[in-house]
């Protein structure tokens, strides 16, 4: 089994928007050498999603983007425009060449 912790941005990190950064839930399954995360995103560009392995670290990114339909102005928001961002340390290194991402 691959022991996986989850950190946010680290210290290290350069921000460079003023947008938010979100943290998704994300729930983690395991089956043999498979491991599958489903990650709660809502709003976000399918076009945005990035998944990064860096050595032992997996990285998931997407953009969220309100959009007002054509002709309408927005009279009230709740929705916030931002990143999602999460991050997972391995215990040991993944095979970088078998991510898949939907």
């Amino acid at each position: 089994m691959n022991q996986i912790t989850s950190n946010g941005p680290s210290a290290a990190t350069e921000l460079t928007s003023t947008a938010p950064t979100f943290t998704p839930p994300a729930d983690i399954l395991e089956k043999g050498d498979t491991v599958v995360m489903l990650l709660d995103v809502p709003g976000a560009d399918p076009a945005s999603l990035d998944v990064t392995l860096d050595k032992r670290i997996l990285t998931i990114t997407a953009r969220v983007t309100s959009i007002a339909p054509q002709g309408y102005a927005a009279a009230h928001v709740e929705f916030r425009d931002g990143t999602y961002e999460r991050r997972f340390v391995f215990s040991e290194q993944m095979d970088g060449e078998h991510i898949d991402a939907t």
